[in-house]
């Protein structure tokens, strides 16, 4: 198959999934996305620990099957309405048509408001218990531009443990890790305020995932440093200084070196006698990689990374 006929035919794959997917009204992977773009289940409101006004919803849709029974079963079931899906408590506390104290939820005639009433008419569904979502992609993943200003739009794609496709640009949410450089609004459109490198975080149902985005730093051309490669890490740090124009630092100071490295390998600064050793000796790559390998092998980088992973693991000691 050529290349424009895969991308056709994903094409006529996307479409065919999202019109089975208008067509189900499963409840994880259908309604609880519409709650979460809507701010229903966050911190601050449902999703609270002891919910919000009497209704409580899991973090950010978390437990799809404790929400749905939240929505359907508590309270003898009178947040939901099949006979007259718009009348229900549900639907018209989101919609502001009663006092809500999140205010207006849900846009009167959007898509959905549409999927709620329909879902709500159908007798308010789990759906298939299988059913999830089972990825995230986003695209443009990794993209440099080159003009300050600059605005582009997200798309991203779910992709279904059935093995469905569907674009879920509308629903997704979008977080900038730096407004000073990329701004995202929450239909995801990215505009790029200054130059630079950050990320854009994507979530949608329970999945995460980031998009790259960068201004270079100048608009001159990169400089080849005068230093050469030494290992795959520097290949790499390379390629990103050459795609950003951003000029590689000096090489660092004996002193500077054996500081950071001493920091980063032991969690703590190099004694008075190393210094003086260290630095008594002439400089060369030898001495450093002599250095490095030393400090791998000391029981101060056992004790110190340690510690790191057993913090980063939750690791708790089981007292006898």
């Amino acid at each position: 198959m050529t290349r424009s006929g895969g991308a056709l035919h994903l094409m006529m794959l996307l479409a065919a999934c999202q019109a089975i997917a208008e067509e189900r009204l499963d409840f994880a992977t259908r309604i609880l996305p519409i709650l979460t773009k809507a701010g229903c289940n966050t911190g601050a409101c449902h999703g609270a620990a002891i919910g919000q006004g009497g209704l409580r919803l899991s973090l950010l849709g978390y437990d799809p099957a404790a929400d749905h029974a939240s929505l359907t079963r508590e309270l003898g079931g009178r947040r939901i309405d099949v006979e007259s899906p718009a009348g229900s408590l549900f639907f018209r506390k989101g919609s502001g048509e009663l006092d809500h104290e999140g205010g207006r939820r849900i846009k009167r005639g959007s898509a959905a408001e549409r999927v709620l009433l329909q879902w709500i008419a159908a007798g308010a569904p789990f759906g298939a218990a299988d059913l999830r979502v089972a990825r995230i992609e986003v695209e443009p993943a990794n993209v440099l531009v080159e003009t300050v200003g600059t605005s582009l739009p997200l798309r991203v794609i779910a992709e279904l443990s059935d093995g469905c496709r569907e674009d879920v640009t509308a629903l997704a949410l979008y977080a900038s890790n730096d407004d000073a450089i990329a701004e995202v609004d929450k239909a995801g459109n990215v505009t790029l305020r200054d130059r630079g490198v950050t990320s854009i975080m994507v979530r949608y149902s329970g999945q995460a995932v980031a998009a790259r985005v960068a201004v270079p730093f100048t608009d001159s051309q990169f400089d080849e440093p005068g230093f050469a490669p030494r290992s795959f890490i520097d290949r790499l740090l390379l390629d990103e200084l050459r795609r950003l124009r951003l000029p590689p630092s000096e090489l660092s100071s004996d002193a500077e070196f054996l500081r950071r490295a001493t920091l980063d390998l032991t969690g703590r600064l190099p004694g008075p006698e190393q210094v003086a050793r260290f630095l008594a000796a002439p400089p060369s790559p030898a001495k450093r990689e002599a250095l490095l390998a030393s400090l791998l092998a000391s029981e101060d980088f056992s004790e110190y990374w340690t510690m790191l992973f057993r913090d980063w693991l939750l690791v708790r000691g089981a007292r006898g």
